[in-house]
């Protein structure tokens, strides 16, 4: 499980543990762009772009892969929204983000982190 695709159960853990990323900061380049959802969103490059498709027409995540998606493998992606174009969203997979803006300037390997994130879910729920 180093990287995706990922389970429906994997995929929503690793949203879970990233929830805290809302708010924050979502692409240097882009003064006052913001992260504003952490989703699950299909794995495969074709019915991903049906979601996304569906999901800029209703903002639903949740919804959108309920109607368009029984595949059995997921993603992680962050959304957000640029102050300049109400009308942009933005986009992109977790661990990109993260390789861009947290793990790649302190040297971590992405993978582990995304695991013990996992792992932890997985502990804080058994206590």
């Amino acid at each position: 499980m180093n990287q995706p695709p990922y389970s429906s159960e994997e995929a929503c853990k690793i949203r879970e543990s990233y929830c805290y990323l809302i708010g924050q900061q979502f692409d240097s380049r882009i003064s006052g762009s913001v992260i504003d959802k952490v989703i699950v969103v299909p794995f495969e490059e074709s019915s991903r772009n049906t979601f996304w498709a569906f999901y800029y027409l209703t903002g639903d995540e949740k919804l959108v892969l309920k109607e368009v998606y029984s595949g059995l493998l997921f993603d992680v992606w962050l959304v957000g929204h640029s102050p300049h174009d109400p009308n942009e969203v933005l986009k992109v997979r977790i661990g990109t983000w993260l390789s861009q803006n947290v793990f790649g300037r302190a040297g971590f390997n992405i993978a582990e982190k995304i695991k013990n994130a996992i792992k932890n879910t997985d502990s804080q729920k058994v206590s």
